[in-house]
């Protein structure tokens, strides 16, 4: 047993065990990747369903409060107009006498 006989073995050795962990790795990279494919189909549906929920309360919830708001808003300037103009002639009666 020489030592280039020793060095070729080693190679050898090192070149099997090399191809292994390849293999290992390819394989364990495309159960990672399964798995992972998995839970980002989860969390594209997850988002989706997000997605239409929160169109569902723009459209539903929000949209309808914001005309109520508006509303509300439009009598109360509307009130707020009819006491000025009272005010008004309040005091107009108030001077004349």
């Amino acid at each position: 047993m020489t030592i280039s006989w020793l060095r070729d073995l080693i190679i050898v050795i090192f070149g099997v065990l090399g191809i292994a962990a390849l293999v290992l790795g390819t394989i364990l990279a495309c159960a990672v990747y399964r798995r992972m494919r998995r839970i980002f189909d989860s969390v594209e549906e997850a988002a989706a369903n997000l997605k239409e929920v929160t169109v569902f309360i723009k459209e539903e919830v929000a949209k309808p409060l914001a005309r109520l708001a508006m509303m509300v808003q439009g009598i109360q300037q509307g009130m707020n107009v009819v006491n000025q103009w009272f005010e008004k002639h309040r005091k107009k009666e108030a001077d004349n006498e």
